[in-house]
């Protein structure tokens, strides 16, 4: 597949997760972000990285500064919904974070959204 229509892919799997976050589905989530194509973008080193692999290609600075913000709002938005899938054993108030992983995965849709229009 062209890494376009990777990336569109990619936006489609992300749609459900804001709904998995409000459900407290947070293995669900986990599971989007851990299979591919959205795993290569943020958990399996920039070498896997297409999009960014695409943006080098291109030697488009901004393509690769849009594919380093797309792996920052994935890595977040798995880390916030892992620290939820454990915060009943640790110390602390036990807060859910539901603002801050649907906040990450639509700056993930909203990054995604420009990388698709300049691939």
């Amino acid at each position: 597949a062209s890494p376009r229509a990777a990336a569109e892919t990619v936006l489609q799997a992300l749609e459900p997760l804001s709904g998995y976050v409000d459900e407290a589905r947070w293995d669900a989530v986990r599971t989007v972000l851990k299979t591919s194509p959205v795993a290569e973008l943020w958990n399996l080193g920039q070498g896997k990285n297409w999009i960014r692999k695409a943006a080098l290609d291109a030697g488009d600075p901004e393509l690769i500064e849009l594919s380093e913000d797309l792996s920052s709002a994935l890595q977040l938005t798995d880390q916030y919904v892992y620290d939820n899938n454990f915060i009943y054993f640790q110390p602390g108030n036990g807060k859910l974070k539901t603002k801050e992983p649907k906040d990450q995965i639509k700056i993930a849709q909203t990054k995604l959204k420009t990388i698709i229009s300049s691939l």
